[in-house]
């Protein structure tokens, strides 16, 4: 095999990888941003093994994944994909969908490293079973976003996370483009839009968002901000799909459309090449680009879908922080990409958006912040600072307290069966799935990350926590338990003192 030359974070995930290892952790779960080369690493680890699979769920990934691994070793890698099934290989590249059904034909110890590629994906029975038959040394899955589309992290996939490495470090060291985010307000109101599975309602949500004044808006910022930019525009459905390519066209944008219904678009293969030559400015999709799709020049990301999923904006906006080709930053001036939140009124629903993902950050950290916007705002905040300055003698300034994080607690016991009382709650909320296979763990971490009653936000607000970014269900019960544990151990501690008084007045 030749030599894989590795990047310095890729060699420290390798030796956090191996370390894990030594200590046991054999299902093991590395988070990387989109264009860091986690199929490459992941290659590069199966040299240590005598047979590996690689699990990937779309056609794209599964072809990638061959050709990047044929490459280092010619003639040994097999398919398992459909009526293929090359189970003799030294490495094996695996559709999950067929595996499922093919596993009463593969012993369990056939391999001794697997990799289960783009792992937020493997929520359901059928592909947890799957990945569960086998008894590998070593099982690695690796991810850009730790969480699922419906918010809940990784823990039946893997012990723990062993290397973490995201977009801003990317961008912060050199190994990722820029990223330049504006927020465009528009006036479409998409408060009472349900939500479903951890996200809006598909339906509901493209009635509120696919009007001809809105994409004629999104047509309209795309000229102002990113004219000349090949764009990725991301829709909530097919309808909504046609209806921005359409707008985009009448404002003389070259764009096409690709969804996965094959009777509306049978040609999505050769549209994909046309816009990777250069040939299309607009590229737009409904669930179609968020994996598999690897084009450095992509200069712009039309958000045209709101979302409460912090993976599908992530797995959206990756599509543009590969590194730009010499061509693109002769042409532009820099190596970065500009994104463009469309974001709707929202009222008390929490989106997922370049500021939302940034708003706790200090003003000198964000990375999404266009570079004026940053100078105003630093430049703000240092009047309000010498404005604000607490002097000797002066009144002080109060620090508010600070909300502690919310962990569920994590044991055997949590990874029992939800209850009924736990299922109940989950469907109540809108986020119950039927194909996914719920622990008390699992159900714990949903209803905790639900947003507090404003009774319990103005319950904080009273003792002086800061609630100015909203408050979880699961950070109010922390602070409410530790309260009432602080005030009854105060009146056990009176009801003793007044014993003991009682007994020395008797005496």
């Amino acid at each position: 095999m030749t030599d894989i030359q590795l990047r310095p974070y890729q060699v420290e995930c390798k030796k956090s990888i191996k370390a894990s290892y030594d200590k046991g952790i054999r299902e093991q779960l590395i988070v990387e941003a989109t264009g860091l080369g986690k199929r490459l690493q992941s290659v590069e680890l199966m040299r240590h093994f005598h047979r590996s699979l690689f699990i990937a769920h779309r056609e794209e990934l599964i072809g990638q994944a061959y050709e990047e691994i044929d490459k280092f070793w010619p003639m040994q890698v097999g398919i398992i994909k459909g009526p293929t099934f090359e189970i003799d290989k030294k490495i094996v590249v695996a559709s999950v969908q067929t595996l499922q059904n093919r596993l009463d034909r593969i012993n369990p110890t056939m391999f001794d490293y697997i990799v289960v590629d783009e792992a937020h994906n493997y929520l359901s029975p059928s592909y947890l079973k799957t990945i569960r038959h086998f008894t590998p040394k070593l099982r690695t899955a690796w991810t850009a976003t730790p969480k699922r589309l419906d918010g809940l992290s990784l823990t039946n996939i893997a012990q723990e996370i062993v290397f973490q490495y995201r977009i801003e470090d990317g961008i912060r060291d050199g190994w990722l483009a820029g990223i330049e985010a504006y927020q465009i307000r528009t006036n479409t109101n998409i408060a009472d839009v349900k939500r479903v599975a951890g996200d809006f309602n598909q339906g509901q949500l493209s009635e509120k968002v696919d009007s001809r004044h809105r994409n004629a808006m999104i047509a309209t910022k795309y000229l102002h901000y990113a004219k000349g930019r090949q764009a990725i525009a991301y829709c909530v459905d097919v309808k909504h799909t046609y209806n921005l390519r359409d707008i985009l066209r009448e404002h003389g944008i070259i764009a096409e459309a690709i969804v996965s219904d094959v009777t509306r678009c049978p040609n999505r293969r050769e549209i994909i090449s046309d816009f990777k030559k250069g040939l299309i400015d607009v590229l737009v999709n409904c669930e179609i680009l968020t994996e598999g799709f690897d084009y450095s020049d992509v200069g712009c990301v039309l958000m045209a879908r709101p979302t409460q999923s912090e993976r599908l904006y992530i797995q959206a906006i990756g599509r543009g922080t590969r590194l730009k080709s010499p061509a693109f930053i002769e042409k532009f001036g820099v190596n970065q990409c500009i994104v463009l939140d469309f974001v709707d009124n929202s009222g008390r629903l929490s989106l997922v958006n370049s500021y939302e993902l940034e708003k706790d950050k200090p003003i000198e950290e964000r990375i999404f912040l266009p570079k004026e916007h940053k100078e105003k705002l630093l430049a703000l905040k240092e009047e309000r600072e010498r404005k604000i300055k607490i002097q000797e003698g002066k009144d002080k300034k109060i620090d508010l307290l600070k909300l502690p994080e919310f962990r569920v607690w994590n044991s055997e016991k949590m990874l029992e069966p939800a209850t009924e009382k736990q299922i109940k709650w989950i469907k109540e909320m809108g986020i119950w799935q039927e194909d996914v296979e719920y622990t008390k763990s699992m159900a714990s971490e949903l209803i905790s990350a639900q947003p507090a009653k404003e009774w319990q936000i103005r319950w904080l607000a009273e003792r002086h926590y800061d609630v100015s970014n909203g408050c979880s269900l699961g950070q109010f019960q922390r602070v409410k338990y530790a309260f009432d544990m602080k005030t009854k151990f105060a009146m056990d501690e009176k009801e003793k003192n007044k014993i003991l008084n009682k007994l020395k007045d008797e005496q």
